[in-house]
């Protein structure tokens, strides 16, 4: 929709709609059709259109382990905690860096 209402062309006296108001627009549709309440940043949708990166993608490039790393660093921890030996944050990073 901001794509669409950015691009189209306006006619006399008329004004485009800004990333605010199309972000209330969609909310309140939303609300209508499910009843629920979502609050929608529009600074969000202007970073999406202009093809920025999302924060999980940023975030993607600070992590230190592979998904299958962590998987396994989770079932450790979990399986010393059953048998009664709790990891400290510092034995945990050890293990980690050991992989």
């Amino acid at each position: 929709q901001y794509h669409e209402e950015q691009s189209r062309e306006l006619g006399k006296d008329e004004k485009r709609k800004g990333a605010r108001k199309i972000c209330e627009e969609v909310s309140n549709k939303h609300y209508a059709q499910t009843g629920v309440r979502t609050k929608l940043n529009y600074a969000t949708l202007i970073s999406h259109s202009k093809g920025k990166r999302t924060m999980s993608e940023f975030n993607q490039t600070k992590q230190l382990l592979t998904p299958q790393e962590e998987n396994v660093i989770v079932d450790y921890v979990i399986q010393m905690a059953e048998r009664g030996f709790p990891l400290s944050p510092r034995r945990i990073r050890e293990h980690m860096h050991q992989i």
